[in-house]
This record gives C-alpha cells, sequence and structure tokens, in this order.
C-alpha cells in the first residue's frame, strides 16, 4: 500500500475568521518572543511587540473597526505571558534545543506526517517538552471543565507531535497545552507508561 501524505495545520478554539487571525498573530508575535529569548527582552522591545499587534491585526485581515478591541485582548494576553512565571519559563533561551514554529516530519501508521510545533525544548533534567499554544478564552464560571475539554479535544494531536519526536531522539517527553489569554499549562499525558517523567 502507498504511504499516503498528511499535514496537521494549528486548530484556533474560537469560531470566526477573526479568531483565526487573532490566534495567527498571538502565535507570531510568541514565536519572535521566544526565538530571541525572554532574558534578552528589554522594556522597550517589549512596547515594541506590543505596539505591532494592532498593525498585525491590520495586515491579516481584520476589519479597522475591530482592530482596537482585539488588540487590547491580545495585548493583555501578551504581557500577562510576559510577567507570569510559566510566559518566562516557556520563552526562556536557557532551555537547551529550544525552538519555535518547528517543523517536523515522519511516518506514523503509514502516513507522512508534517506537524508545526509551536514551542519545544530540552529542560535541565533532559526532559523533552512539547508545547502547544491556544489562544482560545473562556468566559464562563468552570474554567477547568472548559480547559479539562480543550485537553481532550487535543490530545490526540500532541500525541502525534510526541511519536514524531521519539523517532528522533530517546529521552523522556512532556506535553501540555498554554492558554495565554488564562495564563494556563495544562498538561497532556501520553499514554505509554514508559514515556511517564519519573
Amino acid at each position: 500500500m502507498p504511504t499516503r501524505e498528511h499535514a496537521f495545520e494549528v486548530e484556533y478554539d474560537w469560531a470566526g475568521s477573526d479568531a483565526r487571525r487573532s490566534g495567527t498573530v498571538l502565535h507570531r508575535v510568541l514565536e519572535e518572543i521566544g526565538r530571541l529569548g525572554i532574558e534578552q527582552l528589554s522594556d522597550i522591545q517589549q512596547h515594541h511587540f506590543t505596539e505591532r499587534i494592532p498593525t498585525l491585526l491590520m495586515a491579516s485581515g481584520v476589519r479597522s473597526g475591530d482592530v482596537t478591541r482585539i488588540a487590547n485582548d491580545l495585548q493583555l494576553a501578551l504581557e500577562k505571558t510576559l510577567d507570569s512565571d510559566v510566559g518566562q519559563w516557556l520563552l526562556s533561551n536557557q532551555h537547551a534545543m529550544a525552538a519555535c514554529e518547528l517543523p517536523l516530519s515522519g511516518v506514523l501508521d503509514g502516513e507522512i506526517v508534517h506537524a508545526v510545533i509551536d514551542r519545544t525544548f530540552v529542560d535541565a533534567h533532559g526532559v523533552r517538552w512539547i508545547i502547544d499554544y491556544k489562544t482560545g478564552y473562556h468566559a464562563g464560571a468552570d474554567l477547568q471543565a472548559f480547559l479539562y475539554s480543550e485537553r481532550s479535544r487535543y490530545e490526540a494531536q500532541l500525541e502525534r507531535y510526541r511519536r514524531l519526536f521519539a523517532q528522533l531522539e530517546d529521552r523522556s517527553i512532556r506535553m501540555a497545552l498554554f492558554f495565554p489569554r488564562h495564563q494556563q499549562l495544562v498538561m497532556v499525558e501520553a499514554p505509554p507508561a514508559s514515556d511517564a517523567l519519573v
């Protein structure tokens, strides 16, 4: 049987084109900061990234009447991320083998798979981390139920990412979803017990 090819694209949690565009913009800014490393980010550079958000939204096709509202929301999410412990850890340049928007390919179950990893690195304990940014927002009362639902929704996607990395290196792997608009890092456990972090 011939090998089939499949690509896994970034999925966004909000409905509508503005949601996709907003997600793309926030991914792009986090990518640039991750490549720079948060330790290298000066106040002037942080201001620059924050002020670029409206321009990036307009360039992506967001209507002019909606730019200010969406930009304010994304700017707040970015500022909270940069000020939080989890954001500083994720975007640190002190990790080994760190990469943002890393393209990765391999064969899984007879299919050629292409993926793009939002953020990955190896921590001080030699553990590979796979982080997938999710830019959705939950305004309701039960945030934990929303986060649990999102974890269930994306765990198969992250498991594919884990399997791709497992073909390339022999090390423990941990996976997580990061929600910049909630400042939540949600762990996604790998099914095989052998991959659990001790």
